[in-house]
């Protein structure tokens, strides 16, 4: 039940069912005569106590299913982050709908999955050289096309750069 997904097909419908969601939570109705998207996150979060307690839940499936995704510890964090931002906005009665309207918690965790402008993408876990899953293959690589990782900070790319030529 806890467990990544093993097959591509499984990846694809969960990711079809994130898609749905986060649609139906922050951009399913469109307010006339404006650019701006309302969703039901801000609807449901009207009744007093349960609708953010609803909405919540939710939102808490899509990180599941970004685990299961085989999104990287950090990304999970910031969508965690996201979500109690979320519902911290929420909580506060009348200012917290509006609120709402305006802090897209799971289209945000869909970016960190790597959702944009309709396709996904490689999420940055890839972007940096790993896989997006944990049972994805790395891309092969030739010995001409090998180039050192990337160093993770400033102080280290100088430090590498200084002592290449040695």
């Amino acid at each position: 039940m806890f467990r990544p997904y093993q097959h591509d097909h499984h990846r694809t419908k969960a990711r079809k069912r994130l898609e749905t969601l986060s649609r139906f939570l922050d951009n399913a109705i469109a307010i006339p005569g404006s650019t701006h998207r309302i969703g039901y996150d801000a609807i449901i979060g009207l009744v007093p106590g349960v609708g953010d307690a609803v909405t919540t839940t939710l939102s808490a499936y899509i990180v599941y299913e970004g685990y299961r995704l085989g999104a990287n510890g950090t990304t999970i964090a910031k969508m965690v982050g996201n979500v109690a931002i979320d519902f911290a906005i929420g909580f506060v009665p009348g200012l917290g709908d509006v609120g709402d309207i305006f802090f897209k918690a799971n289209q945000r965790n869909l970016r960190l999955l790597g959702f944009q402008q309709g396709e996904w993408i490689a999420p940055d876990a890839t972007a940096a050289g790993q896989p997006a899953s944990p049972h994805a293959a790395p891309a092969a690589t030739s010995a001409a096309n090998a180039q050192p990782a990337p160093a993770p900070n400033f102080v280290a790319r100088r430090i590498v750069a200084n002592t290449a030529g040695c």
